[in-house]
């Protein structure tokens, strides 16, 4: 935008001029006032740009018509008057909120790179118009922008619209510079991600958990590049953990194939827990594998997490919207896959502390709970005493037992093992040579005599068997006669032949006792030879041979 400059017309020299947005006058003009009323308007140069209005901030026509308040000598009604700093520092504002993360298309000249601060001027140009654009030396160092922007060259620039209050100048700040043609792939993209969202794909709630301590990490990028080296640089100060490389091509046409191969490779390993796919920087057309379909849908069915990180930190592709875990920088990446030692041994200290106090916690409610129940259960001791000393005694009469089966088993054992060692052929074998060895010796003494001798000794104990048999009998017969005499005198039946008799009550209770029956009471007498069913007619105390007084 030109500078914003104001003609008075008719204003007297020396006068101090002073501008002012005036509300009826149509957009991009402004006019100019002297000290004294009346002073000419006059137009300003190159504020005629269209702007978005935001809901949210208020139109400067509007702030202008604010009126301030009346000083002496002055109208109450005379509307507010801008200082020129204050102007342009709200133009650019206005500017800033209304017109951030927009994309200009349009042909590239004036190109030139300040020497010292390395910032890069130039302007885009369409037919008939040309819009000034800065981009920062942050920006311009990332390989994609320098690759992208050339003389003459037609680009697509994202960025925000800003004014200069140093010059009044208005411009364009530029973060991002790709190719005009970009624009079906982005719309590609667009489509893809659109698809992939409608799946679920890439809902937050589909992302995966990192492991603490993964066992083994896989990294799905180029041997040769800087990103790997830089992923085992980050590694060899963490956890140590195996690492697993899956090589593929990172840029080219082959790669979404590559990727997705080495992808599906690296999660048939068993003992991986989570993957890194990482690439360093560069063109929007050196990172298009990882905007395919066939490399998000790879990253998506992986069976363990993923951590994508694919060029700087303000490319965001299609794989970091499916990946578990985005990172800026491949070291990101290995430092969120692998924490440090320090890192491990504070969370286990967490964890030992909160299982610590979770137990403490749950032992207070239980002892609590347990006073509780023992205030409601007094008797609770005498209740449950018998029944757990009766379970006290069968879980040791258990115990004894399955000691004394597994005793018994053991010398079972013990005896199989020393049948199974004395039936080995070869101890058999000798003591069927040794046993051999004894019948051919006795065999070869043995003749008449041996059967004389043996035939005498057999004589003899016959002869003693039969003489000792009456005297070893007589003492246990002897003995057996008394015990059977003795059995006889105490039979109740013996007694009953001599003239007793056995009382019994109506329930069948013995009658020992005249004071148990009452005149009218069934008795029932035992004799010798049958039963006699009586009834009491009347009861005496005394001893069974008193006899009862009679009347005189």
């Amino acid at each position: 935008m030109p500078d914003l400059r104001c003609r008075a017309q008719g204003r007297p020299a020396g006068l101090p001029l002073r501008l002012r947005l005036d509300a009826r006058l149509a957009p991009g003009r402004c006019a100019a006032q002297a000290d004294r009323p009346g002073a000419a308007l006059g137009p300003v140069a190159g504020l005629g740009f269209r702007k978005r209005r935001s809901p949210a901030r208020p139109a400067l026509a509007a702030a202008a018509a604010v009126p301030l308040s009346a000083g002496p000598g002055r109208p109450s009604e005379e509307p507010r008057v801008w200082r020129i700093a204050e102007l342009l520092r709200q133009v650019r504002r206005q500017l800033e909120g209304d017109y951030r993360g927009i994309w200009v298309e349009g042909e590239v000249v004036g190109l030139k790179a300040h020497p010292t601060s390395g910032h890069r001027y130039f302007e885009l140009q369409d037919p008939g118009a040309k819009l000034p654009c800065v981009m920062w030396r942050s920006a311009a160092r990332i390989p994609a922008a320098s690759a992208a922007l050339a003389e003459g060259r037609r680009v697509r620039c994202r960025g925000h619209l800003t004014l200069w209050e140093g010059g009044g100048r208005f411009q364009m700040i530029v973060e991002r510079v790709e190719p005009a043609g970009a624009g079906d792939i982005a719309a590609r993209i667009e489509e893809l991600k659109r698809r992939l969202q409608a799946e679920g794909l890439t809902a937050t709630e589909r992302k995966r958990p990192l492991p603490l301590v993964p066992r083994a990490v896989g990294v799905v990028t180029s041997p040769a590049g800087a990103a790997f080296h830089d992923v085992l640089k980050v590694l060899a100060r963490r956890v140590p953990v195996p690492v697993v490389l899956s090589p593929c091509a990172v840029q080219g046409e082959e790669a979404a194939a590559s990727i997705a191969a080495a992808l599906e490779r690296i999660g048939r390993r068993p003992g991986i827990d989570v993957v890194i796919l990482t690439r360093g920087g560069g063109s929007a057309q050196d990172l298009m594998a990882f905007n395919t379909e066939v490399v998000a849908r790879a990253v998506a069915a992986s069976p363990v997490p993923v951590i994508s990180a694919v060029g700087h930190e303000i490319d965001v592709t299609v794989v970091d919207l499916v990946s578990d875990l985005r990172a800026a920088t491949p070291s990101e990446a290995a430092e969120r896959a692998v924490p440090t030692v320090a890192v491990v041994a504070e969370r286990l200290a967490w964890a030992v502390g909160r299982s610590a106090r979770a137990l403490r916690q749950r032992l207070t409610a239980e002892g609590r709970a347990l006073d509780r129940l023992r205030a409601r259960l007094p008797a609770a001791e005498r209740l449950v005493g018998p029944p757990a000393q009766a379970l006290d005694g069968t879980l040791e009469r258990a115990h004894r037992a399955l000691e004394e089966r597994l005793e018994r088993r053991r010398r079972g054992l013990e005896e199989l093992r020393r049948r199974l060692a004395a039936a080995h052929p070869r101890w058999r074998l000798a003591q069927q040579r040794g046993r051999l060895a004894t019948l051919r010796s006795r065999l070869d003494g043995w003749g008449e005599r041996g059967l004389r001798d043996a035939a005498g000794r057999l004589e003899l104990a016959d002869q003693v068997l039969r003489a000792a048999a009456p005297r070893l009998v007589a003492a246990p017969r002897a003995r057996l006669g008394a015990a059977s005499a003795r059995l006889e005198a105490l039979s109740p039946l013996a007694v009953l032949a001599r003239g007793y008799a056995l009382a019994r009550t109506a329930d069948g209770a013995v009658l020992t006792d005249a004071a148990r029956v009452a005149p009218g009471d069934a008795v029932e007498v035992a004799l010798a030879r049958g039963r006699v069913d009586c009834e009491v007619r009347g009861t005496h105390s005394g001893g069974p041979l008193e006899r009862p007084r009679r009347p005189c």
